[in-house]
C-alpha cells in the first residue's frame, strides 16, 4: 500500500496536470477565436472573387485558354491539403479518408499527389506513395505569396503533363 507521502505526492502531480490542461484549453481556444475571426472576414472577399470570375466567364464567347481547354485521358493531379500538427480530432483523418476514396475512384497509378501539409504528407509515405510535390510548414506564414507560387508551380506541372484535371481536397470550416 502507498504511503501518505506517495499519495499526495500523486495529488499535487495530477493538480499541476489539471492547470497544464487548462492553459492549454485557453491558448487553443484564443488561436481558434483569432482563426474564426480571419476566415469569417475572408469570406466576403473570397465570395465576390468567385462571382466576378463566373461573370467574366460567362461574358467571354469566344476565349481560349491552354489551362480552360478540355484534356483527354486519365492522369489526374490532387492537391491534399492537412494541418502541419495533430490534436485536431478527425480534420485530417476526413481529408486522408477522402484522398483514398479519390485514389480508389481513379485508380492510383493514374493520380499524383501534391499534399499540403506534414499530416498528410506523413500518413502518404507510410502507405509507400510519394507525392509529385510536398509543402510542409506551409501554413507558419500563410499569406498572398504562399499561395501564389503554389499555384504557379501546380500550373507549371499542369501545363507540363498531360492532366485531365487538378482536383483539391481540402476541409471547409462552418
Amino acid at each position: 500500500m502507498a504511503s501518505l507521502r506517495e499519495i499526495r505526492s500523486k495529488i499535487k502531480s495530477v493538480k499541476n496536470t489539471q492547470q497544464i490542461t487548462k492553459a492549454m484549453k485557453m491558448v487553443a481556444a484564443s488561436r481558434l477565436r483569432k482563426a474564426q475571426a480571419r476566415i469569417v472576414a475572408a469570406r466576403p472577399f473570397a465570395q465576390q472573387m468567385e462571382t466576378m470570375t463566373q461573370r467574366l466567364f460567362e461574358s467571354v464567347v469566344d476565349f481560349e485558354h491552354p489551362l480552360l481547354a478540355r484534356r483527354e485521358g486519365n492522369l489526374r493531379m490532387l492537391l491534399v491539403v492537412t494541418s502541419d500538427k495533430g490534436l485536431c480530432g478527425a480534420f485530417n483523418t476526413n481529408i486522408i479518408r477522402e484522398a483514398l476514396r479519390y485514389l480508389r475512384r481513379y485508380g492510383s497509378e493514374n493520380v499524383r499527389l501534391v499534399i499540403v501539409g506534414r499530416k498528410g504528407r506523413d500518413y502518404f509515405y507510410r502507405m509507400g506513395i510519394r507525392p509529385l510535390k510536398e509543402y510542409v510548414n506551409f501554413f507558419q506564414t500563410l499569406g498572398f505569396a504562399q499561395a501564389e507560387l503554389l499555384s504557379r508551380e501546380l500550373l507549371e506541372e499542369y501545363a507540363a503533363q498531360p492532366f485531365a484535371a487538378v482536383d483539391v481536397i481540402y476541409s471547409e470550416f462552418k
